[in-house]
């Protein structure tokens, strides 16, 4: 759309390109898709952001949890033997 109101400014004559630039405005239709595609853009690039920061945060706390249970077990372990109070 601007090429084409830049070339039929080019062709008037001098002293009335003014005016045709003037009364050639630039709707909402034009810039709508470039606002939108941006918008659009932004939005899933940060869902999609958050849903792997998520998605890896749940894998280091499960793997913080079954490092944790094994320590407890293992020191439960140690406990019994060196106590005498198991079987």
């Amino acid at each position: 759309m601007l090429l084409k109101q830049r070339c039929e400014v080019m062709r008037a004559p001098r002293d009335q390109w003014y005016r045709v630039a003037a009364w050639k405005k630039i709707e909402m239709y034009d810039w709508f898709p470039i606002v939108f595609i941006v918008f659009k853009v932004v939005v899933l690039g940060t869902g999609m952001f958050f849903a792997i920061k998520w998605h890896h945060d749940q894998a280091k706390k499960d793997a913080q949890e079954k490092k944790d249970a094994q320590g407890k077990r293992d020191a439960l372990e140690k406990k019994t033997q060196y106590d005498g109070s198991g079987p």
